[in-house]
């Protein structure tokens, strides 16, 4: 008998226990991971970027490839960084902990602000349309994330400043359809909050109508 009691009482006890758990992670955790690892935020300065030539499945092509204007594009991501402050140890809270969460990914300290898109040469789309030597075509593309199909106007993509994340990856494209084959040579100028900016020269686009 004595072992009986000693078995229902540790079931009771065990669930005491859990019914107490749940309530408690309520109480004193508040963060997505539950009652887990408290990471604190982690900021980057940004060094450098890099761009580089991709069909719309995201395969890398070389900058003389002709595609279809609505399925090439110039992918962009920072390339060098510093993360800023100390790396601190998360902060546990509560009884039952969750190990399986990870930390928030970094973000920049600097927000992006503009994207300028200046020609370089002059081009003549089937319409008609002539781009000069050193005007701003910024209008004519838009931007989104790599792996969406949507994209938004530079201005609207941006709006008050646009805070990149590590693992961001970009895409701008151009949203004119050309009319006929042209080889479009700009330079693109990528604009942080503190009037930074990254100038990547003689960016090539090879471009066919989609027919």
């Amino acid at each position: 008998m004595g072992m009986i009691k000693k078995s229902v009482l540790s079931t009771v006890l065990l669930f005491v226990i859990l019914s107490i758990l749940p309530m408690g992670c309520g109480l004193f955790c508040s963060d997505s991971c539950g009652c887990g690892p408290n990471f604190p935020p982690q900021t980057f300065r940004i060094n450098s970027f890099e761009i580089f030539t991709a069909a719309f499945d995201g395969q890398q092509i070389f900058p003389s490839t002709f595609l279809p204007y609505d399925k090439v594009f110039k992918a962009i991501r920072v390339k060098n960084f510093d993360l800023l402050g100390e790396l601190k140890s998360p902060k546990f809270q509560g009884l039952n902990m969750a190990f399986a969460c990870s930390p928030p990914s970094p973000t920049s300290s600097k927000k992006l602000v503009d994207i300028q898109i200046l020609n370089l040469n002059e081009v003549t789309f089937g319409d008609g349309t002539v781009l000069e030597p050193g005007q701003n075509i910024s209008e004519l593309f838009a931007i989104g994330y790599f792996y969406s199909n949507s994209l938004k106007s530079i201005p609207e993509f941006i709006e008050d400043g646009y805070t990149l994340y590590l693992e961001d990856l970009l895409k701008l494209g151009i949203r004119k359809n050309p009319g006929k084959e042209i080889s479009l040579e700009v330079s693109i100028s990528i604009v942080l909050q503190d009037g930074s900016a990254f100038t990547f020269q003689n960016e090539i686009w090879s471009l066919q109508p989609n027919s």
